[in-house]
């Protein structure tokens, strides 16, 4: 339930179409917190208030608990700093957190498939440009999610773990024999790929970072 701003020590600040936020919302519905709710579309001070607390960035939900500011946070963590339980007395489920990270890390695995398909088709033909691709793709939609931006170790295994996805790719052509094209970096393709393939963890790792910023 929710009623004025004045009366109540936690503040939500949302956003129309935010699936994160009506996840948020609901968990805190389910607990019985009380709270207001501010559209930042429609107050410009409580969109500047969420850009002074999140490096700039109008990142929703954006919750405040007296004093204490938490942007993006669980229904757990604003839980636990109200000091009240979930509604069923346990912690709440992430589940499109996991659906969100998955479809980021799909831009990777769609790149790494169409590579895969084209270099098995095409054994003396190199694919400049997929190995990196593959390897910057899944930090690259990270970084460009603004609602949820990845922090910490969840940013390090995107970066990792597109990188593995891409090198992945290439011990398969390589066993396959379909990396017969010629090189325009190193001497060989398989040389050039794994060039490439670290140039864009490097990408990919600099954006994340500066997202972080």
């Amino acid at each position: 339930m929710t009623t004025a701003a004045g009366e109540l020590d936690v503040t939500v600040y949302w956003r129309p179409g935010c699936g994160f936020c009506h996840v948020l919302r609901h968990e805190l519905d389910r607990a019985g917190v009380e709270r207001a709710e501010v559209n930042i579309w429609e107050d410009p001070a409580a969109a500047a208030l969420v850009r002074s607390v999140a490096r700039g960035n109008e990142t929703v939900p954006t919750v405040v608990v007296g004093n204490h500011a938490m942007v993006n946070p669980s229904a757990r963590e604003v839980l636990a700093a109200v000091g009240v339980p979930d509604a069923d007395g346990s912690a709440p489920k992430r589940a499109p957190v996991t659906l969100g990270r998955l479809t980021r890390a799909g831009w990777s695995l769609a790149a790494a498939a169409g590579w895969l398909v084209l270099a098995l088709t095409h054994p003396t033909t190199t694919y400049h440009l997929a190995p990196l691709l593959t390897a910057v793709a899944w930090p690259l939609a990270a970084a460009r999610n603004r609602d949820r931006p990845l922090r910490g170790g969840a940013a390090l295994h995107a970066a990792i773990g597109s990188a593995l996805l891409a090198i992945g790719v290439l011990g398969i052509l390589a066993l396959a024999g379909a990396l017969d094209g010629p090189a325009l970096i190193g001497s060989t393709a398989a040389e050039e790929s794994l060039i490439m393939i670290a140039a864009g963890t490097l990408i990919g790792l600099g954006l994340l970072r500066h997202d972080r910023e």
